[in-house]
């Protein structure tokens, strides 16, 4: 009797009905006790104590950025007062350094003048950041840095040694000076890793205005903020195992909670990491789900994450100063902190939700066996049409809706076989099309091999031509005066490197320069330098100034005439009889005494950069110098300095120099081949990145 009746109902009643009244009454129970109890408390209580530890941060975070403004405005007012004599740095310094003392945050702090580029600090050392040291440059110094280490007392206690190459140091135009000078007001800068500390460190800038607002100069901080700020939240109780850290805006991590660190690599290699980047695995993730959402943040906003099957709560808010400081805090904890509750109720629940199903199981079952004869009857039809029988036809005996699957069935695989033959059909024209497209892809693959072959012989014949117009070793023994040793390796097929040598007048003419990048544009470029040079030094009358300015203005039309960007570097020097003239600008000319004493010419005043102006007479300069038996002279391009090996490490300079002062006793050419023996023994099997050229002159 039960049979019949259902067979004349649909199947959702039949399958709906018993179980949604039971899942009903056990949703019901669950969302009441569950709920009330669990959701309520665990959400209200995450979000209060995320809000009380946001701003236990932010008061923190407050105290620090106002150290740098309080310093800043003391030093400007004392700047402004004549307290802090920038120019002569002869007042100030007792005032920075008590600055220094009191504030171990501090990595340097300075003021920089207008008037003329000078500036005058207290900082700490780089390698031992407990140890103080004054800097400053100024007329005195001729603009050049000088350093100080400060005893305990502050007091100047011996000039510290120079590291590297020293050039003259203008504070109006490093950053932290035009920042302030363009915003007209206090600013900071982004956190950047410190080159001398390798520590994570932000500028608060400061510019100081006369009574008729006219620049006197700027005053600055240098602040390991992101490390004071990282050891207040490793302190700080973040619930029982929640995290806080501390992003910028694009995603970079400025402090945590946890030791991992911030940043990664070592030496010239660090770098800060990206919050999504953390070793820490909830800090990663956690920067990964927040990576796009991060520079839309404008107020505070509480997310809900799940990771590795845990729900975390996740609440952001935005921290800014008045000046340019914008970062975003960040709190996760997860949901477990808080289920104290939650779990209590949860065996009542489990009991509920045990007899619930039991009696779903059993009404479901015997359901199921009701309904599954006449299904498995349609998935076996179902089955044979998958296995390629088209011609299937099932009967179904049920209710209203397996009668309306059995004719929906049967009209299904009557269609799925009319759809087979017309695709087989389709299928055999693609083939065809495909077949043609493919004799067309051939075509065009011959005749792009040809087209290669033209390309590759013309830069065969470009790179010959540049060998053949270089001097010969015969032009350079037939040199009197002078032993000349040069050795030229493009980097690519035609190679951006220039240098020549020849004799006009009784008097040597020298070029040596480098073309922006290298390849066949750049050789042009090279080609038409080597040509100008011979043809316009030997028109002239002994001025190599007036040389220069006119291969400049032949470069300069022929470069516009191409449409190209390309430049070049360009020295020209002229030899007499032991006197050496150098003009223009290019690497620095280096000069080995016969006593072993280094001479090193920076020529970055003597000219400027070929084809970038009509005009560079006003730049050119000439640089004498005498010549003594013995002395060696050794012009190069940038191929060698910057020639990287495998881990990355340039040649250097002072390498190069080292190696001409080991072997001052030999002959040119001998010189010649040990630095190139050196230089490729550094390169090792790295790639050779830019074109290498060496060109060494000794005095008979």
């Amino acid at each position: 009797m039960l049979g019949k009746i259902i067979q004349k109902q649909s199947l959702r009643n039949v399958i709906v009905v018993p179980f949604a009244l039971q899942l009903l009454v056990a949703v019901v129970i669950v969302g009441v006790t569950s709920l009330r109890a669990g959701q309520k408390s665990v959400q209200e209580v995450a979000v209060l104590f995320q809000q009380e530890v946001n701003t236990r941060i932010v008061g923190k975070l407050r105290s620090y950025t106002e150290t740098p403004d309080v310093i800043n405005q003391l030093n400007a007012e004392a700047f402004l007062n004549g307290d802090i004599d920038v120019l002569n740095a002869s007042r100030g310094k007792n005032l920075f350094w008590q600055q220094i003392i009191v504030y171990p945050g501090i990595s340097f702090v300075y003021c920089g003048a207008e008037k003329d580029g000078s500036s005058f600090g207290v900082g700490r050392l780089a390698d031992d950041i407990d140890t103080k040291v004054l800097s400053y440059s100024n007329a005195k110094t001729k603009y050049l840095k000088e350093n100080y280490r400060l005893n305990d007392r502050g007091e100047v206690a011996e000039l510290l040694p120079l590291r590297s190459t020293h050039k003259p140091f203008d504070a109006r135009r490093r950053p932290w000076y035009t920042a302030a000078k363009q915003k007209g007001k206090p600013t900071w800068s982004e956190i950047y890793l410190d080159f001398g500390t390798l520590l994570p460190t932000v500028t608060a800038s400061f510019p100081v205005y006369n009574s008729d607002r006219k620049l006197l100069g700027v005053c600055a901080v240098d602040y390991f903020l992101p490390r004071e700020v990282n050891m207040f939240l490793s302190s700080l109780s973040v619930g029982k195992t929640g995290i806080a850290f501390i992003v910028e805006r694009s995603g970079r991590l400025v402090s945590t909670s946890t030791p991992e660190p911030t940043t990664r690599g070592e030496g010239e290699n660090l770098e800060r990491l990206l919050a999504k980047e953390s070793a820490h695995p909830l800090i990663r993730e956690i920067g990964i789900y927040l990576q796009d959402k991060l520079p839309t943040v404008q107020g505070l906003s509480t997310f809900a994450h799940k990771f590795k099957g845990e729900q975390f709560f996740v609440q952001v808010q935005p921290f800014q100063d008045k000046d340019s400081i914008d970062w975003l805090i960040v709190t996760v904890f997860p949901e477990s902190d808080f289920m104290v509750r939650v779990e209590q109720n949860f065996y009542t629940t489990l009991i509920i939700l045990a007899i619930t199903s039991t009696i779903a199981v059993v009404t479901g079952i015997i359901t199921a066996e009701w309904l599954s004869q006449p299904i498995l009857n349609l998935a076996k039809a179902a089955k044979r049409l998958a296995e390629g029988q088209l011609m299937q036809k099932v009967t179904i005996a049920g209710t209203m809706e397996t009668q309306q699957l059995e004719t929906a069935f049967n009209q299904m695989a009557e269609d799925i076989q009319i759809l087979v033959t017309d695709l087989e059909e389709k299928v055999e024209e693609r083939t065809q099309e495909l077949q043609e497209a493919n004799r067309e892809i051939r075509l065009l693959s011959e005749k792009l091999k040809e087209e290669n072959l033209r390309l590759t012989s013309e830069l065969a014949a470009t790179r010959k031509i540049q060998q053949m117009i270089l001097p010969r070793g015969q032009e350079l023994h037939h040199i009197c005066d002078l032993e000349i040793a040069e050795f030229i390796m493009p980097a690519d097929e035609v190679g951006g490197d220039y240098y020549d040598v020849f004799s006009h007048n009784g008097k040597i003419k020298i070029g040596i320069g480098d073309v922006t990048g290298h390849g066949l544009e750049s050789g042009m470029i090279m080609l038409m330098a080597q040509t100008a040079v011979r043809a316009l030094a030997s028109q002239s009358n002994g001025n190599i100034e007036e040389v220069l300015q006119n291969i400049n203005q032949v470069i300069w039309h022929n470069v516009q005439r191409m449409r190209s960007d390309k430049n070049l570097t360009l020295a020209l020097l002229e030899y007499d009889r032991g006197d050496l003239r150098i003009v223009g600008q290019h690497e620095e000319v280096i000069i080995v005494r016969s006593d072993g004493n280094i001479e090193r010419i920076d020529t970055i005043d003597l000219g400027f950069p070929i084809g970038l102006e009509p005009e560079i007479r006003d730049f050119l300069a000439v640089y004498e110098v005498k010549l003594q038996q013995g002395d060696v002279v050794v012009l190069y391009t940038d191929g060698i300095t910057e020639a990287e090996n495998d881990r990355g490490e340039y040649y250097g300079i002072d390498r190069l120099v080292g190696v001409v002062r080991d072997h001052l006793g030999c002959s040119a050419q001998e010189i010649n081949n040990a630095v190139i023996y050196d230089v490729k023994k550094h390169i090792g099997k790295h790639k050779v990145y830019d074109d290498i050229t060496l060109l060494v002159m000794k005095q008979r």
